[in-house]
């Protein structure tokens, strides 16, 4: 865990990722218990492990190139189990008055992008409701309560050719998975605080209630490296440039929109870890220029003994 206050450090560069019950330990002399994974799978693993690593020799040259001290680096973050509905992937044009939703993107991999669905197709019924500017509203409301073990069907105007479609709606299995780059022992800054509080984004909130991640860019005005972690503050008010990760499957954010970024004022407690959110604003989803589609939010807080000096 990095401790805000000054400048930030690197130092050397170890890894640790643990998939459920595959653990790696260093890269270079990495182990695994994959007898009952198929031979993809462990394929894919180790592709992982030499992606991470490419990522490390990147993120060291560029902060060597910026001379940046490479002594004390920490980047960690923890991402609870979940099972999640298979992601639709359509970005749609919501607000024209048509009789169908055109696609403005597919998300590779996605279920949409399996039904060789493409940009620029027109969708014109949503599970026997067609599309017109009276049932625009149901149909898309019929698109959002899917959930597993129902069936997707749609007809579609696919390349100038009528198309029909149906998929059924499944669940996968994320495991958990802990990554951690660094040392916690030589991450922590040199001057030591007396008493500190945290703040934390490694944990996921409840999507169920339209809260999403969110990436830390500024501490009061300082550009933060370890954008996904936790971090020690010292007590009292601080300033927090916080940017959304929102992943609802039928926010529509179109192409070259970016995603915001916003502030939030804490006053930081004595041992108490504060979990920052993304609240989904779901009746704004269409002002995304202005960003009334989210607010920064603390969706938790929790007893969390903060030793300044210390592993956490």
């Amino acid at each position: 865990m990095k401790m805000i206050k000054g400048r930030f450090k690197l130092k050397s560069l170890q890894i640790i990722v643990v998939i459920a019950s595959l653990m790696f330990g260093t890269l270079v002399n990495a182990e695994a218990d994959t007898k009952m994974y198929t031979k993809e799978s462990k394929q894919l693993l180790e592709q992982l492990q030499q992606h991470i690593e490419d990522t490390l020799r990147k993120i060291s040259d560029i902060e060597s190139q910026a001379g940046n001290d490479i002594n004390g680096y920490l980047y960690s973050v923890e991402v609870p189990a979940k099972k999640e509905a298979i992601y639709i992937g359509l970005i749609m044009d919501e607000e024209k008055d048509l009789d169908g939703y055109r696609v403005l993107s597919v998300t590779p991999g996605s279920l949409a992008d399996k039904l060789q669905i493409e940009e620029g197709d027109v969708i014109l019924s949503i599970n026997q409701i067609e599309i017109s500017p009276s049932t625009r509203a149901q149909a898309l409301h019929s698109l959002r309560a899917l959930k597993a073990g129902d069936t997707l069907a749609m007809s579609i105007l696919h390349r100038g050719s009528y198309r029909e479609l149906d998929a059924k709606i499944t669940t996968t299995h994320l495991p958990d998975y802990t990554l951690q780059v660094g040392s916690r022992s030589s991450a922590n800054s040199s001057d030591e605080l007396e008493e500190c509080g945290e703040i934390s984004i490694s944990i996921l909130p409840p999507e169920t209630q339209d809260m999403y991640q969110v990436s830390v860019n500024k501490i009061d005005g300082e550009t933060v490296l370890n954008i996904n972690g936790n971090f020690r503050l010292a007590l009292g008010s601080h300033t927090l440039e916080l940017i959304e990760h929102i992943r609802d499957p039928y926010f529509a954010r179109r192409r070259g929109e970016m995603k915001n970024a916003k502030m939030l004022e804490i006053d930081v407690e004595p041992d108490i870890r504060f979990h920052l959110a993304a609240k989904f604003n779901r009746n704004n989803r269409s002002k995304l220029v202005e960003g009334g589609y989210w607010d920064p939010v603390v969706w938790k807080k929790s007893k969390r003994e903060c030793n300044p000096g210390g592993a956490s």
